[in-house]
C-alpha cells in the first residue's frame, strides 16, 4: 500500500486488491462533498473509493477529494 502525505500528515493511500483498487482519503468525513455517494465508510477520519473498473474513475471527484483532504490536514 502506498501512502501519500503532505507536511508529514497522511492525505491518501492506494491499495490493490483482487477485485478493486482502493483510494483512501484521510480527513474528517464532513469535508468530502459526494453527491453521487461514491465514497464508502462510516469512520470519523477517512473515506474510501473502490475502483472496480475504468468507468469508476471520476477524475474530477478524485481531484476534489484530494484537495479537500490536503486542506483538512492544514
Amino acid at each position: 500500500m502506498a501512502v501519500y502525505a503532505v507536511n508529514g500528515k497522511n492525505v491518501c493511500a492506494l491499495a490493490a486488491f483482487k477485485d478493486h483498487v482502493a483510494i483512501n482519503f484521510f480527513a474528517p468525513s464532513h469535508v468530502f462533498v459526494d453527491p453521487g455517494k461514491k465514497l464508502e465508510g462510516a469512520g470519523k477520519t477517512s473515506r474510501l473509493l473502490k475502483v472496480r473498473a475504468a468507468a469508476d474513475i471520476d477524475a474530477a471527484g478524485i481531484q476534489r477529494w484530494l484537495k479537500a483532504a490536503v486542506k483538512a490536514t492544514g
